[in-house]
């Protein structure tokens, strides 16, 4: 079984075993580089999320589940540090390297949906 991840048109499918490691290796970043009190909020957040409603096989709406800017900001810069830090060995199991390709490309990807800049409504498009 596996679980899709998407923002608005972009989407991304994963395994359940890969989609059960990334929210520890977030969890683990996220304390270390916390700064603000919304920051550790965001983690409590999603914490409380995986504990009560996230399941193998979740369709996974980054948009509902990081509504704000600021909140997305925050996580983005987050999954972009759990591919840097899976990158430089320094997380997950280093025994074997077989699983890290794959597991860098999808946090790149969820960093990158999630700090995708939308166009301003207002601007005027030329």
């Amino acid at each position: 079984m596996s679980s899709h991840i998407y923002y608005k048109d972009e989407s991304l499918w994963m395994s359940n075993q890969r989609l059960s490691t990334l929210p520890p290796f977030a969890f683990k970043v996220g304390d270390a580089i916390a700064k603000t009190p919304g920051d550790t909020e965001f983690l409590r957040q999603l914490r409380e999320w995986t504990e009560t409603e996230w399941f193998n096989g979740y369709d996974l709406d980054l948009a509902g589940r990081f509504p704000t800017d600021t909140c997305r900001r925050s996580w983005a810069t987050v999954f972009f540090e759990v591919a840097r830090r899976i990158f430089l060995r320094t997380l997950g199991d280093q025994e074997t390297a077989s699983w890290q390709p794959s597991a860098i490309c999808d946090a790149h990807l969820i960093g990158r949906m999630l700090s995708r800049e939308e166009p301003d409504p207002a601007a005027p498009h030329g």
